[in-house]
């Protein structure tokens, strides 16, 4: 649009109704994102509060997730300080910049701070796919041949964001020049479709493992990591959909991007902590969740009840006796196995190791 539009008889004289909605959308981004950051600063101190009563039980876990969660907090709270200095500089500082805020929002993207918020917002991807990743590993069994073109596209996302951060840190860069958002698009719908692949690889391993224990178990068995829920943060599904608002916005250029972006890197923050909560509490799965969980399908083909939950899985044969009468009025004691599993919740010690393995436990 051309033509000047007054959306007010005080809006700036020169500027279009774009350049009002652009504006508005940068000041709306950065307020959506002060309230993601505090979710993401909710979700730290969670966590924090988690592991640090785990590090003595639990030091080597306890000591790796504290320093991942402290990195990517850092990653999370430089970016929205980055993004809230840059708006300072663009509706306070530099308020009579030629052109107006959006000019300078613009033309001046390459400024020192406003790259380390970019730089920031791309190592907490990073970190974020690189955990989504390994849990897609843990869930299907912690096989190396399933992480071959996972793993290669991630390669790829962390090789064109750095092309793209040295590309729009040059003077006079911004993200919508054309090698830029060409440079964009293809680091975003690879980072998103690393994110898509994973959360349908994932959900699609936890339904199938659902669908064999409620095939085997006819109590309609339900396990708290079975759930909907828990496929949904599992599978980081909070970021994939954000960053995918994100994309589509940037490859149309919506000013709707300056919503999502900010809020997208609050999001690589929060949907990993979710994870990590999870792991700390007990609540998640691993290596030996999905060991125990095929252990207790073989339980179910052979016609053994069983039950699995959160925690500790202990296998357990009783043995009953009784008296039956007979025809001939005499008594016969028979006796009766029941073979299951007893469960108890996790404790501070476990660190997610369950004791029996498969063949063991298949034993009794």
């Amino acid at each position: 649009m051309n033509a000047t539009f007054r959306v007010s008889q005080y809006a700036p004289a020169n500027e279009t109704e774009s350049d009002i909605w652009f504006e508005r959308s940068n000041i709306d981004g950065a307020i959506v994102a002060g309230v993601g950051y505090g979710v993401h600063l909710t979700l730290f101190i969670a966590c924090f509060s988690a592991l640090w009563t785990q590090r003595t039980c639990r030091p080597r876990y306890s000591q790796a997730m504290l320093s991942y969660i402290a990195l990517l907090s850092i990653m999370g709270t430089i970016s929205f300080a980055t993004n809230t200095r840059f708006n300072e500089m663009t509706f306070v500082d530099d308020r009579d910049y030629p052109g107006g805020p959006n000019a300078f929002f613009v033309s001046q993207n390459s400024l020192p701070v406003n790259i380390l918020g970019d730089g920031t917002s791309f190592v907490a991807q990073w970190m974020q796919d690189g955990l989504l990743l390994w849990r897609y590993f843990l869930i299907w069994n912690c096989s190396y041949w399933a992480l071959a073109i996972p793993g290669l596209i991630y390669l790829s996302t962390v090789v064109i964001s750095c092309l793209l951060l040295s590309q729009i840190a040059q003077p006079g860069e911004n993200m919508w020049q054309s090698l830029n958002v060409r440079f964009g698009i293809t680091q975003w719908s690879l980072s998103i479709g690393l994110n898509f692949i994973l959360t349908t690889l994932i959900v699609g391993r936890l339904l199938y493992m659902r669908r064999r224990l409620r095939h085997h178990f006819k109590d309609d068995h339900q396990a708290p990591y079975l759930s909907v829920s828990t496929m949904l943060i599992e599978s980081a599904l909070l970021n994939t959909v954000i960053s995918a608002l994100f994309l589509v916005s940037f490859a149309r250029d919506s000013a709707l991007q300056n919503i999502f972006l900010p809020l997208s890197s609050q999001a690589e923050c929060i949907a990993p902590m979710l994870i990590v909560l999870r792991v700390a509490q007990g609540r998640a799965w691993s290596r030996h969740a999905v060991r125990e969980t095929r252990t207790m399908a073989s339980f179910g083909e052979r016609r053994t009840p069983a039950a699995i939950a959160l925690g500790s899985i202990r296998y357990t044969e009783n043995t009953e006796m009784g008296k039956v009468s007979g025809p001939d009025s005499r008594s016969t004691i028979t006796t009766s196995t029941k073979v299951g599993v007893e469960v108890s919740s996790f404790r501070c010690g476990d660190e997610g190791v369950w004791p029996l393995d498969e063949e063991s436990s298949l034993k009794g």
